[in-house]
């Protein structure tokens, strides 16, 4: 029988890198980011990699750049800004930017 990763059982486990990283992930999305980089930082090196290879890109990029954030720190938890807009740009040139960014998958 396949064991299920959740919230309510993950305590139970040692060693999360034993679940299939679709499960890893769909967990890691159930959760706090602040406890999903926890787990990804416990993972050892070798297999974080290759996780952060197969996860999906919109995730491996943001935890990667998190990653890169010593814990208990801002940076950990900033993302970047989707889009910037200047106060001096004309409402129609706003638009236009704005109807350029990719819609989030989130």
């Amino acid at each position: 029988m396949e064991m299920e990763l959740t919230k309510d059982n993950c305590h139970k486990f040692d060693d999360l890198s034993i679940f299939p990283h679709d499960q890893l992930t769909k967990f890691f999305m159930s959760i706090p980011k602040i406890q999903a980089l926890g787990f990804l930082r416990a993972f050892e090196q070798d297999f974080l990699l290759r996780y952060l290879e197969v996860c999906p890109d919109d995730l491996s990029e943001d935890w990667q750049g998190s990653l890169k954030y010593k814990t208990h720190r801002v940076g950990e938890l900033m993302q970047p800004a989707p889009l910037i807009l200047n106060e001096n740009q004309t409402i129609g040139d706003a638009i236009n930017g704005v109807r350029k960014v990719s819609r989030c998958s989130c």
